[in-house]
Parts: C-alpha cells; structure tokens; sequence
C-alpha cells in the first residue's frame, strides 16, 4: 500500500491515471488476479524503462509466491492483502510510467471497479446478516464483511463463517472448535485450544497439519510434550525440551483398563530420563482360546501375543521424553459358557 501510495504521489496526475488507479483498487478488492491481469497487460503496452520493468517483475513474483505457497499451505489461501498488493504495485509501477495511463483502458478499469463497487454496495445493503454473507460469497468479499457478521455472536452465522473461510480462527473459536472442526475449520493458531486441536486434528488423520499448528506456537510445556509425542509416533527424531505428556516416569502406572469388547486402550506417559526397561501386565479370560492382543509403542513395531491369564510382556528400553502405548483386542468372543477379554493392568518403567 506504500508503494501504491508512494507511487501515486510521485507520478504525474491526468486524471486517467488516477481514475486508472482507483478502478484498479477497487477490482483488485473482489477480483485480484483480473486486476493483476489488466495492470500487466497495460504495463506492456506502455513499454516500461529498466526501473519499471524491475518493479513489474517484483510485483509478478509476489503473486506467483502467493500462488504456489496457497498449493502447499492451506494458510496462504486465505491471505487476502497478498495478491491486490501484487496487482497494485504492478498498477502502480505501470502509472509511474510518463507514457502510461491510456485513457481507453483507464475508462475500462473505472468501469471494471464501478461494477465491482455494485456488487460491494449490494451485498452490504442486504436485509439480513445471513444475506449478506450469502451475496458477499457470490463475489469472493467475505473479507470484507467478517468482522462486523462475527461480532453478532449468532451461532448460525458463526457456522455459515467458518465455511465460508475456513482458515480464519475468530468464528471457529467463537463457535467452539469441536463443532467447527467438523464443518472444515482450518485452525491456523486456535489460540488457548492448540494442544486440544491438535489432538482432535491427529485422531482424524490430520497429523501433519495437527504438528504445524503446534509450530505456530512456542515449544514449550504441553506443546513440546504433544509435539516430542507425533515425532516418536510418526519415526522422525525427537526434539524434546522437557515437556509432559500423561504420567511421568519412571515409576509404576496403574491403568487397570478393561477391554470386554474389541477396542483399545491407550497409555501416554513421559520418561525423565533414558530408562532401562518398560513391562507392561496384561490379565487375560480365556473362552474357546486365550485372547490375542497387538502391543504398539510408539514407531516400534507391534508385538502380537495371546494372553492367558497373567502375562508381563517386556517392552525393552524407553528413550527420554513422550511416550504413547496402545494395546488393541480384536479377538472378542462370548458365549453360553463364558466370555473372552482383556484386562490392561500397569505399566512398570524403570
């Protein structure tokens, strides 16, 4: 905006070139790549000097940085002022220009941002906030009216919000994040909410973006902990700095979980220190055949074994830092004559 502004002033003043600037503003508002698009095509036609040229070319690339990071980052998508502020400052570049600011192309572009202006004017006159949200859409402005619709703290509206931009935080914390996970919320902070997000983002599958979300924070306490925990789970090295997650150890946890039914029971718990040796008690009913369990502890892979009766299954050394183990029984079966399950007892880490 500086430079636009920069520009404008130390550029001659026609009114073409001014009108060019300002239908250019208004159209990048709703329509950034058109505008874009209509600067660069205008600047070519102008033939720039050197220093222009030079100005034109870093306009172009901050749009198309814009554009491949919005292919990697679900985060870019959302960033509003980066693609007008590429198309402005090609405009504005191409203003400076003394052969610039043809008055057919300057007549086009007020009328371009006159219509835009239209549309802006429509959608702000609706009857309802609903409505309004409903025709801001339509022309791609949902930017503009986000504030005032997110401060009418109406749940339907909050809802509709987080659809509409669904890497924007405000509505879907506003909303609750539980809720707004589950009509496509983004979360790109969820300040207050990270390690609670983040968790609900693994469990569904989206541990990648669950970790940079958690990047976006400083490591410290339960992020470090969650964050050291999706490194050990998911192989990669462990960057730990002291932060906890479950119970700490070592020491003797007791969980006494029962699994009557297929299902899982899931321990975290962290290791001061680099541990010798972990034993993990399992307690097994036998019916037609002892229970058969699958042993995961973090990135190892599974140990698989029938339980009948009590059984101390050794889980070897633990490095330092976060830990999850999960003890899957998918062997149920039950019967006149009795019922097979899994009792998950402790875990002993020395």
């Amino acid at each position: 905006m500086l430079l636009v502004a920069g520009l404008g002033v130390l550029a001659p003043v026609p009114y073409s070139r001014v009108a060019t600037l300002v239908g250019l503003a208004v159209l990048a508002s709703a329509s950034p790549w058109l505008a874009l698009g209509l600067a660069a095509w205008g600047a070519w036609r102008s033939r720039p000097g050197p220093g222009i040229a030079v100005m034109l070319a870093l306009g172009a690339l901050v749009g198309l940085k814009q554009l491949a990071a919005s292919l990697a980052l679900p985060a870019a998508v959302g960033t509003v002022l980066v693609p007008p502020s590429a198309a402005l400052s090609v405009a504005a570049a191409w203003l400076a220009e003394p052969h610039a600011g043809r008055r057919p192309l300057a007549l086009l572009l007020v009328a371009a941002g006159a219509l835009v202006a239209g549309q802006l004017g429509w959608a702000w006159a609706a009857p309802t906030s609903t409505e309004r949200l409903v025709r801001a859409e339509r022309i791609d402005a949902v930017h503009l009216f986000y504030g005032g619709i997110l401060a009418e703290h109406d749940p339907a509206l909050l809802g509709a919000l987080v659809k509409a931009v669904p890497n924007r935080d405000e509505a879907a914390l506003a909303l609750g994040w539980e809720r707004a996970l589950s009509l496509g919320w983004r979360p790109q902070r969820a300040e207050g909410h990270a390690v609670e997000v983040a968790r609900a983002l693994e469990g569904a599958g989206r541990g990648g973006e669950a970790y940079r979300l958690l990047s976006r924070h400083q490591r410290t306490g339960e992020v470090d902990g969650f964050m050291s925990l999706m490194e050990r789970v998911g192989g990669a090295t462990v960057d730990w700095h002291q932060g906890q997650v479950g119970a700490l150890v070592p020491g003797t946890i007791e969980l006494d979980r029962e699994l009557a039914t297929n299902g899982e029971a899931v321990l975290e718990f962290t290791a001061s220190g680099a541990l010798g040796a972990g034993v993990l008690t399992l307690e097994g009913s036998s019916f037609e055949g002892p229970p058969r369990v699958t042993v995961h502890l973090d990135a190892r892979p599974p140990l698989e074994l029938a339980v009948d009766g009590a059984v101390d299954l050794p889980l070897g050394p633990l490095e330092p830092g976060p830990h999850r183990l999960r003890v899957r029984f998918d062997d149920d079966r039950v019967g006149a004559g009795g019922d097979r399950n899994v009792r998950v007892r402790r875990l002993v880490a020395r």
